[in-house]
């Protein structure tokens, strides 16, 4: 994964949809935030058109199950339970939001991890308390940040659990009207997580739930991204907002060059080579760049090892790979692709002690666009 696209709170609103769609064909994965019902009074939106956009969301996730996750917020957790009751709701549509909802229980979370980068981040609707775990110690005490988020997922998933879970939630804060010191994952206030001023559980948290009326709040220990827009998190632990066109192949093209530029000028090489490996993996990205995908999967490294020492661009999986190697005394390069079944169905090898590599380097990517499966990169 090169970059998680994250849609905060949704409303009923439209605004994910673009750069959704541009971020799966991209191979990039996609974090819905939750709260995908009950629209604002003034913007337009009915209560049908969410609806609509919530059962549009679902299919989504079911046709690309693997590339998408869907948290749930307080404004989807109340058509499940009593105890979560509160504000705005679709009476009118209330019982088929909720059959909707049991029926694709196994495809919600309530919080996720991922690492990015050199990074680790938690994801939940509204942010989660240091002090609302330890409120809860038979749950989660002496967790990190994954196990929270695990067994937080495991109650949601476990039917028979499922009233435990709720009642865990229903912790609604001071600073949202309720009863409760600190509030739950669904219902904290930012005001409430920027109070508790650590870096909760060793994560950097991201979440929506409190609406911003313009910027987003980004600080060191959390990113409050709730402003009607889509947002990318780069591997260089950058939160943006997403721009359809901007955030796809150029922002990634741009940032492969960096990755590699940075690389080559940490190298004692004569200027002339460096000049040539920029050139030749220029070439390299230019033979891709109809394949956004197989593009997004580059991996790029310094490999020092048995007396080699080059610049590492390649692209692989358990059955595939496919590599160039960019060093001091020229290029050079090798592939072998398998089918699913393990059967070797193309290899290569090849280079030059110059970077005289165009012919190398078109051949190359024509076997890689032929061969390698997306589906396998993982």
């Amino acid at each position: 994964m090169k970059e998680l696209v994250i849609i905060p709170d949704v409303h009923g609103r439209p605004f994910w949809k673009e750069p959704v769609q541009e971020a799966l064909s991209r191979g990039n994965h996609v974090i819905f935030l939750g709260d995908y019902l009950d629209p604002y009074g003034g913007e337009g939106i009915s209560q049908a058109d969410a609806f609509e956009r919530f059962e549009e969301i679902l299919e989504l996730k079911k046709e690309h199950t693997e590339f998408i996750t869907l948290l749930l917020g307080n404004h989807d957790l109340h058509y499940l339970s009593p105890d979560l009751a509160g504000g705005r709701k679709d009476y009118l549509r209330a019982g088929r939001i909720k059959a909707l909802l049991q029926e694709n229980a196994g495809n919600f979370r309530i919080a996720e991890t991922f690492h990015l980068g050199d990074k680790d981040y938690l994801c939940s609707h509204a942010g989660i308390l240091g002090g609302w775990l330890a409120s809860h110690p038979a749950h989660f005490e002496g967790l990190d940040g994954r196990a929270v988020a695990a067994t937080l997922n495991e109650l949601g998933l476990t039917e028979s659990r499922r009233p435990e879970l709720y009642r865990l939630l229903a912790d609604i804060p001071y600073s949202r009207l309720g009863r409760a010191r600190f509030g739950s994952p669904v219902w904290s206030d930012v005001d409430d997580v920027r109070r508790d001023t650590e870096e909760i559980l060793g994560y950097y948290q991201i979440f929506g739930h409190s609406q911003q009326e313009n910027a987003p709040v980004i600080t060191e220990f959390f990113a409050c991204l709730d402003c009607r827009r889509a947002f990318a998190l780069t591997e260089e632990g950058v939160i943006e907002e997403y721009v359809v066109g901007k955030n796809g192949e150029t922002a990634l093209h741009d940032r492969l060059t960096a990755a590699f530029l940075r690389l080559l000028h940490e190298r004692d090489w004569p200027a002339e080579t460096k000049d040539e490996a920029a050139e030749a993996f220029g070439a390299v990205l230019a033979s891709l760049e109809a394949a956004p995908k197989i593009l997004a999967r580059t991996e790029i490294f310094w490999r020092s090892e048995d007396g080699e020492e080059d610049i590492v661009v390649c692209w692989k999986n358990k059955r595939q790979h496919c590599a160039f190697f960019f060093g001091a005394e020229g290029f050079f390069g090798s592939y072998e692709f398998c089918n699913a079944r393990g059967k070797l169905v193309a290899s290569g090898a090849g280079g030059d002690d110059s970077y005289d590599c165009g012919l190398l380097i078109h051949d190359f990517t024509i076997a890689l666009l032929k061969h390698f499966d997306v589906r396998l990169a993982k």
